[in-house]
């Protein structure tokens, strides 16, 4: 059970991206195709199968996705407060009110026998933190060097989820 890389998306381009010592300094994706390859899966989910796409299996090793818009905090509360609610309690997705919302999202490559409720659970925290911490100003604006402190805030948020079963031995003895 092992997370190996977590990154923030908006506009198909990444806002914040992690990757943990299981993953030992390796790519699975290079970045270039990586947005490519998380919009063409969105995209083909959406349009095909007429739902949003909130994980992949590959091999060894499971993307969860999960999406939002990107709305102020107070349009947020004053359209899906009663939704968020209960999407949070069943770790769902609050719902869209429109079709042109901007959605901002979070991808989560873990190995495949991680606990997928656990993960999501993360997942949801790091988004909800993000969004809290960083203004919409910055996020649409693509000021991505704000964004570098948050991969520490990630690194705790996912706690010992990112360590080797050896490597958590190795930090006991």
């Amino acid at each position: 059970m092992v997370v190996l890389e977590t990154s923030i998306q908006f506009r198909g381009r990444m806002l914040v991206e992690k990757q943990y010592p299981a993953n030992k300094g390796g790519k699975f994706i290079q970045s270039d195709f990586r947005d490519l390859m998380f919009s063409s899966l969105s995209d083909f989910a959406t349009h095909v199968f007429d739902e949003d796409l909130k994980g992949v299996t590959m091999g060894n090793y499971h993307i969860f996705r999960i999406s939002r818009p990107l709305q102020s905090n107070n349009d947020l509360n004053n359209k899906t407060n009663k939704n968020n609610s209960e999407s949070k309690l069943k770790n769902e997705e609050p719902p869209f009110e429109e079709e042109n919302d901007e959605i901002i999202s979070i991808y989560t490559i873990a190995d495949k026998k991680t606990n997928h409720k656990v993960i999501l659970e993360c997942m949801n925290t790091a988004l909800e933190q993000f969004l809290n911490r960083y203004s919409l100003f910055d996020i649409r604006n693509f000021k991505i060097d704000h964004f570098k402190s948050f991969e520490e805030r990630l690194m705790s948020i996912f706690g010992d989820l990112v360590y080797t079963t050896e490597d958590r031995l190795r930090s006991i003895f």
